[in-house]
């Protein structure tokens, strides 16, 4: 176990799940969320704040893994936003559909 001085227990979890996966792009994921300071979105699946990623568009959970975008926060209540990859999956079953006929 590595000891990180200073860090608060969120800092600390992040930093264990660093050293149990070796992604690259999870790693990037995990440094941006001990840099961030403001806590104002929460994941709409699990209802976390403490391991959401502020992108430009969109917000990633890492607890859960997905990903929102912004303006469904803002115009749909919590349990009638859809993640972008369930959005992905509405959209390719309507266009095989399409494309069977």
């Amino acid at each position: 176990m590595i000891f990180v001085s200073g860090c608060s227990p969120l800092q600390l979890k992040i930093h264990q799940k660093l050293f149990k996966r070796h992604s690259v792009t999870y790693v990037l994921m995990a440094l941006e969320v001990l840099l961030l300071k403001d806590k104002k979105f929460r994941c709409p699946r699990c209802g976390r704040r403490e391991e959401i990623l502020d992108r430009d568009e969109l917000i990633g959970c890492l607890s859960c893994g997905l990903e929102f975008d912004k303006s469904d926060l803002e115009c749909f209540d919590e349990a009638d936003i859809l993640a972008r990859s369930e959005k992905q999956g509405i959209l390719k079953v309507l266009l095989d559909g399409l494309l069977k006929d």
